[in-house]
């Protein structure tokens, strides 16, 4: 009997809307004050630890631990040796008429973005591979084999994980109203790799790092 298996998926995890309160929401537009325009005229807050800085994020940057944790040990079934913490964390702030170029986050395991706005624009992820070179197929319907993109439509309070290393966008914004977002990077600490495997590496948080004895 015939049989397809789809080898090597890409985990990405959405969460269960998170009960954005009033105080959070006027918090995230104050960092409006302090924004700077990127390559492609996005405002993006100089503040780069901002769930670390505002002191009403403390329960939305607790949430997002847990879903981090969630997604590291419990899908991606990592070791508990090996520590992941955030990195960074910033304010995105799309007017009408922006949008955001594919890129990857470099020097980060998992990326995320959260949603303070419902909006009418998706964050889109590309294949990270080619599937026949440089040979571009038609075909007669798109499915999680086939297709090259996936799409997910941003929800107020929804958190979205997925590995830094996985190209995604951002669509033009075709509303009167901001798109309003939070990203995020995160690193590992702790043992990495294996002794018999020449591989095995200690990182601490510091950024100091030890090889196996």
């Amino acid at each position: 009997m015939s049989a397809i298996t789809k080898i090597f998926p890409t985990p990405v995890y959405t969460s269960e809307p998170y009960p954005l309160t009033e105080d959070e929401i006027i918090a995230a537009k104050k960092h409006f004050e302090n924004v700077s325009l990127n390559a492609n005229k996005n405002l993006t807050t100089n503040n780069k630890l901002v769930l670390d800085s505002t002191v009403e994020f403390v329960n939305l940057k607790k949430f997002i631990n847990e879903c981090i944790n969630e997604y590291f040990y419990n899908i991606l079934q990592v070791k508990k040796d090996i520590n992941i913490y955030m990195t960074q964390s910033w304010l995105n702030f799309n007017k009408k008429g922006t949008s955001h170029h594919t890129h990857f986050h470099s020097n980060s395991i998992i990326s995320g973005v959260f949603y303070f706005t419902d909006d009418n624009v998706p964050i889109e992820f590309e294949t990270s591979y080619l599937k026949f070179g440089n040979i571009s197929l038609n075909y007669e319907n798109f499915n999680e084999i086939n297709y090259e993109t996936y799409n997910f439509r941003a929800k107020k309070g929804m958190l979205v994980l997925f590995p830094s290393s996985l190209k995604h966008n951002v669509k033009e914004n075709d509303l009167e109203n901001t798109r309003i977002s939070l990203s995020l990077n995160t690193f590992v600490s702790g043992k990495l790799g294996e002794h018999n495997n020449l591989t095995q590496l200690t990182l601490n948080k510091s950024g100091e790092y030890g090889y196996g004895q």
